[in-house]
């Protein structure tokens, strides 16, 4: 496909948790090194925070991993060019809030829109 007006893109960034504050630079080249290892394009923006790096595969999905002032990472996707209805028949959620936010549930999000078989892959995860 070649991005034509008729065709769409799908987007979605996450918040990297769990990284020790003294390893974020460290998560942050780790995941760039990578991208470049795979044998992938990688842009890198600015060397000292806030930063960016982007890489575009072979088969043209986008990445980018960002790494805010305070050092807090994400990381988002994106498909290659495709037609609509050829996927999920329910929303995807618009946003995903940061988890020091101060939200109660910060992953949860309603899927009333998803039939009742769909797997919701954005529930909290149980505590061990």
């Amino acid at each position: 496909m070649d991005g034509r007006a008729d065709t769409v893109f799908f987007d979605i960034a996450y918040w990297i948790i769990g990284v020790p504050a003294d390893r974020l630079d460290w998560t942050f080249d780790l995941i760039v090194r990578g991208w470049s290892e795979a044998g992938w394009p990688v842009d890198v923006g600015r060397l000292s925070r806030p930063r960016a790096a982007f890489a575009r595969t072979s088969d043209g999905f986008g990445l980018a991993v960002r790494q805010s002032v305070d050092g807090d990472l994400s990381l988002a996707g994106s498909t290659p060019p495709f037609f609509p209805g050829t996927g999920v028949e329910f929303a995807f959620p618009e946003t995903i809030v940061h988890p020091g936010a101060g939200m109660d549930e910060p992953y949860s999000v309603s899927s009333a829109d998803a039939p009742a078989e769909a797997p919701t892959p954005w529930t909290r995860p149980e505590s061990p």
